[in-house]
């Protein structure tokens, strides 16, 4: 379906929608300012509906880092954009993770862009490329300890592992051959003492 077309008719649907018009393949935003993105690889009729409860600017941005990954070269300006935009959902995704529910619905309606960009078609670009970096950097980061949030991976100290069948094994041959010896007499003095009894019965 033709964007602009879909545009009008999601308008019934989605109050936010209202703020946006399409003129000559660029998103046009009305929202505490004016903003436009060019339009021309994004089918607004394919995007999984629920972008458009976001507010107006995190579906122009969303919008726009789907565009920007099909560029094979970036511009100094659209670096710093792609930079704020990973480095928010990483925030917002940071906070989910520490128990904000609220944002969870966000946060994977950001992530979108995010893990477009790991698609094989994008995987080598420009745009993909820096994507990675970021969300690698923030990685090491949390699993450093240098950030402010949890570690992606963390010990509960109320978890008890199963232990492997072969640690256990070579804790029982570290117990030693005397030790060994006498676990096996009591266990025989106690097998002779019922036979004893049994037989006196």
């Amino acid at each position: 379906m033709d964007n602009e077309l879909f545009l009008q008719n999601a308008k019934n649907t989605y109050e936010t929608l209202n703020y946006f018009t399409i003129k000559n393949n660029m998103l046009i935003l009305n929202y505490n300012g004016t903003y436009m993105v060019p339009i021309k690889y994004t089918d607004l009729s394919k995007l999984n509906t629920n972008i458009f409860l976001l507010n107006p600017h995190e579906i122009i941005n969303l919008i726009y880092m789907l565009e920007l990954l099909h560029n094979n070269t970036l511009t100094e300006q659209e670096k710093t954009f792609i930079n704020g935009y990973v480095k928010n959902y990483l925030k917002i995704n940071d906070d989910v993770l520490n128990g904000n529910d609220k944002l969870q619905m966000t946060s994977y309606l950001l992530s979108i862009p995010i893990y477009t960009a790991y698609d094989p078609s994008f995987i080598n670009t420009e745009p993909s490329i820096l994507i990675q970096n970021i969300i690698n950097e923030h990685s090491e980061s949390l699993n450093s300890g240098k950030s402010k949030y949890p570690k992606l991976v963390l010990k509960n100290d109320n978890f008890i592992p199963i232990e492997d069948e072969n640690d256990l094994l070579n804790e029982f041959g570290k117990a030693g051959f005397t030790t060994i010896i006498l676990i096996s007499t009591a266990i025989i003095a106690t097998c002779l003492y019922i036979a004893f009894f049994i037989v006196n019965k």
